[in-house]
């Protein structure tokens, strides 16, 4: 746990104050208040009966042009409780992780190919760093078993999708897939 820390920070922040605009507030500021730098990713998920355009608008001021992603949900875990209401904000900030995010409207329709285009386009929104990320890649190789290599995965990925939609539904396996 504590090589974890040095790797990565997590500023965690939780709000159920009725008004969307207050409770964002209260969440992020709780979260950004755990980090020592602006986050390199900000993780938003509401549930009950929030704006999610007054909740994204707080974020946004907030952060600037740091990426955030999230949506609604049934429930929000929060320490060890399920709210049916409130405001749960993670940031996340690290050296050695890099963060990539993509969307995309309509899957229903050419899903694949939709699917295809948007993780590109989250991979080459990447930021790197052509000096420190090569050196860092270059001292794995040099330091370590290249067995043991092939099972530390550079990359993933999550997919959220949105809520069900009958007329919208994208096939998962086509998500997959792609």
């Amino acid at each position: 746990r504590e090589m974890m820390n040095k790797l990565i920070e997590v500023g965690l922040g939780f709000s159920a104050e009725a008004d969307s605009v207050a409770a964002a507030k209260t969440a992020l500021d709780a979260a950004l208040g755990k980090l020592k730098k602006r986050p390199d990713l900000t993780l938003v998920f509401y549930s009950g009966e929030y704006d999610p355009h007054a909740i994204s608008a707080v974020v946004k001021t907030a952060l600037g042009s740091s990426p955030f992603i999230g949506g609604s949900t049934d429930a929000v875990v929060f320490g060890d409780k399920l709210h049916s209401s409130g405001i749960g904000i993670a940031c996340l900030k690290s050296d050695y992780l890099h963060f990539g995010i993509a969307g995309c409207d309509n899957i229903s329709d050419e899903t694949t190919k939709k699917v295809q285009s948007t993780v590109r386009s989250a991979v080459q929104s990447i930021p790197l760093d052509q000096y420190t990320d090569a050196y860092l890649a270059f001292n794995r190789v040099k330091k370590g078993n290249i067995t043991g290599m092939i099972r530390i995965p550079n990359f993933f990925c999550f997919v959220l999708t949105r809520g069900f939609q009958v007329i919208r539904m994208g096939n998962e396996d086509l998500i997959i897939e792609g």
